[in-house]
């Protein structure tokens, strides 16, 4: 990157310039330092997925959007389980690396449209930017807790931790973000307090307007945000 700027030469007061002088900078050192600020402003340093910051950003975005019918899009909070149980026995430098190869696997196993964060410990986040209903934001949570809860490969050997799920399902145009975020945040607590609720080949989440879907063990607690 250069800067350039250019200054007149007069000459015996004449209204006219005689000449022009331009001056080259190279500002490639300070466009970098720039750049590494702006990215430090909005992205995680531990995973390099986008921080609450973006992820709010990308959220307000998505919702201002205002399409011809009805469009679902959906919020997933995950909150790793027993996650103070690997720092306390293995220590925090095992733990980063737990909560590195979870933002790596949280990233590889979505589409190239939607947006992982991590919200700060060990809280992540998703925004699904379309879904077809909430059954489809299930299918998506479902499948991306199965790639979270593979093992980590530490020196010490592998350890599994658990993913406690919520998914706030909104309309785009008419849901607020706050709310879809509070909702998604509420069911996460929920699922993470009351994992009995999801064991069991009866177990049940009641998806408002879109029936019940028979949900495995320990499937995501489910809530669709009131529109505005």
């Amino acid at each position: 990157w250069v800067s350039m700027s250019t200054a007149p030469l007069f000459k015996n007061g004449q209204a006219r310039p005689y000449a022009c002088v331009t001056t080259f900078v190279d500002i490639t050192e300070r466009r970098r330092f720039m750049d590494d600020l702006r990215y430090q402003a909005f992205h995680d340093g531990l995973t390099g997925l986008p921080n609450r910051l973006l992820f709010v950003d990308r959220l307000d975005h998505v919702l201002a959007q205002r399409p011809r019918g009805e469009r679902r899009m959906a919020v997933l909070f995950m909150d790793l389980d027993d996650f103070k149980r690997v720092n306390d026995r293995f220590g925090h430098a095992a733990g980063d690396t737990v909560l590195r190869v979870t933002g790596a696997r949280l990233r590889a196993s979505l589409r190239s449209g939607d947006t992982p964060a991590r919200l700060g410990g060990d809280e992540f986040a998703v925004l699904l930017e379309e879904v077809a209903s909430a059954e489809d934001a299930v299918r998506s949570a479902d499948r991306i807790q199965r790639a979270l809860q593979e093992p980590v490969d530490l020196e010490t050997g592998p350890v599994s931790v658990g993913v406690s799920c919520g998914v706030a399902v909104g309309l785009l145009g008419r849901s607020r973000p706050d709310d879809l975020m509070s909702e998604a945040d509420t069911a996460m607590y929920a699922a993470k307090r009351d994992r009995s609720r999801f064991r069991g080949s009866d177990a049940q989440v009641p998806l408002r307007r879109e029936g019940q879907r028979h949900l495995q063990q320990r499937a995501p607690e489910v809530r669709e945000a009131r529109p505005s």
